[in-house]
């Protein structure tokens, strides 16, 4: 139906937006300077959006084989694919709030 062809337009357009952040993001990491203990909150942002940024494309390819092929294992991997890139996000997101934000910015006291 026409969901289908929406939610593989934002899967690719993700995939490709994350290819565009990680490559951004380590332009900007080569020119950014953080105290000693940020350094490896950058280190692990870097490598967490460059894994957000694989993770998305085997998405977008898992999604475009499932709709190519109807096989139930090209969906199972498509969906496992998809909630783990979402974790990534979500993940590499909280690194990257620690650099700009401090290392205790969810601190509520």
């Amino acid at each position: 139906g026409p969901m289908e062809h929406v939610s593989r337009f934002c899967v690719l357009t993700g995939a490709l937006s994350a290819v565009v952040a990680a490559t951004l993001g380590w332009a900007a990491g080569w020119h950014a300077s953080y105290p000693g203990e940020l350094t490896e909150t950058l280190d692990s942002h870097r490598w967490l959006g460059t894994a957000t940024a694989i993770f998305a494309l085997a998405t977008a390819y898992f999604n475009h084989r499932f709709h190519s092929s109807r096989q139930e294992r090209d969906l199972k991997v498509y969906r496992v694919l998809l909630v783990a890139s979402g974790g990534l996000v979500a993940v590499t997101g909280h690194f990257g709030a620690m650099l700009i934000y401090g290392l205790d910015h969810f601190s509520f006291s």
